[in-house]
């Protein structure tokens, strides 16, 4: 089975996927998948921004967007 996470920030499609045979490991590949495309995030929004302030306030209008709206793609 395939686990992929997908998200689109900044029209940029963001992707993590991941493979697994043991149907009781997708709760885990899919909390891996956010974990990545979380951490993109992050990087991209500390390289635009200056100040750890600034850039925590923004870091949690995205994430929280990224967690009402990315998709979880689950194929076999």
């Amino acid at each position: 089975m395939t686990i992929t996470v997908l998200y689109k920030f900044k029209g940029t499609n963001l992707v993590s996927t991941n493979t697994t045979s043991d149907e009781s490991s997708i709760p885990y590949y899919i909390e891996i998948g956010e974990e990545e495309i979380e951490q993109q995030i992050r990087e991209t929004i500390l390289d635009e921004c200056i100040g750890w302030e600034r850039a925590a306030k923004k870091e949690h209008k995205i994430l929280a967007d990224f967690k009402k709206n990315k998709v979880i793609q689950i194929t076999k």
